[in-house]
């Protein structure tokens, strides 16, 4: 080869010669290459006390349950399984979250219902309102009138779906 002609790539095609990044000594094309071993992040590990507890609780688990978990290995996964799920973050319950007004006004309705259990409903409400509507005391008389009516539907709504939801009980499925 003299030296003003390009070295030829047998696998590229001859148009795009020139402009192939991969001629360059020391670069090999992706697909060729040998593939990488993922990385792994590493996790901080656990405080030494948490650990020593929990080494703890398994001794005595397995201690009281030998047979148990000697019988079948499922137990012991779902003994994992149960310590993570009491163990917080908690996930979110299902479905749209509640409005904050209303829950602290239901929760304020249980309470002062259960003080003042001959009081009036009214009276109860009135006490309720500045304390479950935001910025009430600044709103003017009919945006208060408002925000009181949608308050107390909202509770009803709620109330009343809470009621209409069936107990969530197992039943045996058939056929399985």
């Amino acid at each position: 080869m003299s030296e003003g002609e390009s070295k030829r790539v047998p696998d590229t095609p001859p148009v795009f010669r020139e402009v192939s990044t991969f001629d360059a000594p020391g670069r090999e094309h992706p697909a060729r290459s040998k593939p990488q071993p993922p990385t792994r992040r590493r996790t901080p590990p656990l405080p030494q006390a948490v650990r020593k507890e929990i080494a703890a609780l398994a001794l005595s688990l397995k201690r009281d349950y030998r047979a148990l978990f000697a019988s079948d290995p499922i137990y012991r996964k779902r003994a994992g399984q149960f310590l993570t799920a009491l163990l917080p973050p908690k996930p979110r319950r299902r479905g749209r979250p509640g409005i904050q007004s209303v829950t602290q006004a239901i929760r304020l309705r249980r309470q002062l219902r259960r003080r003042f259990p001959n009081e009036p409903w009214a009276n109860i409400w009135e006490r309720i309102y500045p304390k479950a509507i935001p910025g009430y005391d600044t709103m003017s008389e009919f945006g208060q009138a408002d925000a009181r009516q949608e308050l107390r539907e909202r509770v009803r709504w709620r109330q009343r779906a809470k009621q209409k939801k069936p107990d969530r009980q197992r039943t045996p499925r058939i056929g399985s």
